[in-house]
């Protein structure tokens, strides 16, 4: 298991655990039903599972060579294909909902076979740069099996559609995505690396936590329109272009957000990846997959918010389902995102303190408790105060602070990234290799 990325295997092994949960969870009776907040759930760890295939895969390019290498990057290019139609389609789903649409059903038949045929090309892809073709092929063939029989219902729906009840099809399915994702772990493991991976670059690791910084100052911009916003709302004069403007913040934000929570996953998980050795890589994608799934619920979110913000129309069922989307994990994501700060906090706590770097550790210390005291103050005031306030003037008033209150967190945390990367790039360290050979050459 060690010489598959640590990206691939994440996701692999996330994947199975999920399949298990599920599978469980219908079998018990729990998930009978489909609710907004498990849609969105599902949407998002999805994404995120997508973002860290293709991270794996481009990586396992870089640690072979010849056809594999070939192949991983294949499966990579795919996989962000995957990631495109991912937001695509969030968009498309919306479309399909808002609109009287007499094409729905083959418009979601064609969004099913695209599905399928990135997800056979890249699992194909990743065996063939494994070399399960020629080194495992029973476990190569029962992945491909496997494979072929999970996606068949979205090329012939019609087929399959009356062949089992939705519980056992349920069971069948998920057995077939456990021997599907364990399979892929014991070719994985098996993978003869033939050449050496730079594992270590510290330039790189720098340009992740500038990237970090970059993310948490992005906020703080949407965070400044925000405070605008109520500023303008409590204003005495609310003329056309003011609420206009209101109305293109209330939208644009969350677009900013989930811009933001992506880049700053971005950034962590390049620290993880290829950062050095007195940085934890486990916070750091930690940090990264929790930012990231953070910004796939965002993301699923957004279509809605515009919904709200610019569509006029007298359905109660789409002005429920928008508020159901946007309310789902409206408390979890300012918490997640927070701890995803504070677990790349952490990282750099531990590269100050291993390399003896005590006014960084001090002062990165500082930040992360005024991090975590004014990011607890803002959700305190959002989820207690802002619902109790009495008069529109209290409102506002603790909006304000609120948002201040976050603003100043967000600028501590920036800080404290910028001055990681300074550290980095004082002793960046020279980029190091690790090659090991395993099996036949």
């Amino acid at each position: 298991m060690s010489r598959v990325p640590v990206a691939l295997a994440l996701s692999l092994v996330l994947q199975l655990a999920s399949t298990v949960f599920r599978t469980a969870m219908f079998a018990a009776g729990e998930l009978t039903v489909m609710s907004t907040s498990w849609a969105v759930f599902d949407g998002a760890f999805d994404l995120m599972m997508t973002v860290l295939m293709a991270l794996g895969a481009f990586e396992l390019a870089r640690r072979v060579d010849g056809r594999a290498a070939r192949a991983a990057k294949a499966a990579g290019i795919t996989c962000v294909i995957a990631i495109v139609f991912h937001v695509v389609t969030i968009w498309t789903r919306y479309a399909l909902m808002t609109t009287d649409s007499e094409h729905t059903v083959a418009l979601l038949r064609v969004e099913g076979y695209v599905w399928a045929a990135l997800a056979i090309v890249s699992t194909l892809a990743l065996v063939i740069a494994a070399g399960g073709v020629r080194r495992a092929r029973v476990p190569a063939g029962v992945v491909s099996a496997a494979l072929v029989a999970i996606h068949l219902p979205y090329v012939a729906p019609e087929t399959f559609a009356g062949l089992f009840d939705r519980t056992t099809s349920t069971l069948v399915f998920g057995g077939l995505r456990l021997v599907l994702f364990g399979g892929l772990l014991v070719v994985l493991a098996g993978a003869p690396i033939r050449t050496g991976a730079v594992l270590e670059d510290g330039t790189r690791c720098e340009t992740g936590f500038r990237r970090a910084a970059a993310a948490l100052y992005l906020r703080v911009a949407a965070l400044g329109a925000l405070s605008l916003v109520i500023v303008l709302a409590s204003g005495a004069r609310r003329t056309t272009g003011a609420m206009s403007l209101v109305e293109f913040v209330l939208f644009a934000g969350p677009v900013i957000n989930a811009v933001s929570l992506a880049l700053f996953a971005h950034g962590a998980l390049q620290i993880a990846a290829r950062g050095v050795r007195d940085v934890s890589r486990i916070a750091a994608y930690l940090g990264g997959l929790l930012s990231l799934w953070a910004a796939g619920v965002v993301a699923i979110q957004v279509p809605w918010q515009y919904y709200l913000t610019y569509r006029r129309d007298d359905s109660s069922f789409l002005r429920d389902h928008a508020m159901d989307v946007l309310t789902t994990f409206s408390t979890a994501i300012p918490i997640v995102a927070a701890a995803s700060v504070v677990v790349l906090l952490v990282a750099i706590l531990g590269l100050a303190r291993k390399r003896g770097l005590d006014v960084l550790y001090a002062t990165v210390w500082m930040r992360t408790i005024a991090f975590v005291v004014l990011v607890l103050v803002a959700i305190a005031l959002q989820k207690f105060v802002l619902p109790e306030a009495a008069t529109l003037s209290r409102f506002l008033a603790a909006s304000l602070v609120a948002s201040g209150a976050g603003l100043i967190a967000l600028v501590a945390g920036a800080s404290a990234c910028q001055l990681a990367a300074g550290a980095v790039h004082q002793d960046p360290g020279l980029p190091t290799a690790t090659a090991r050979i395993t099996g036949p050459a």
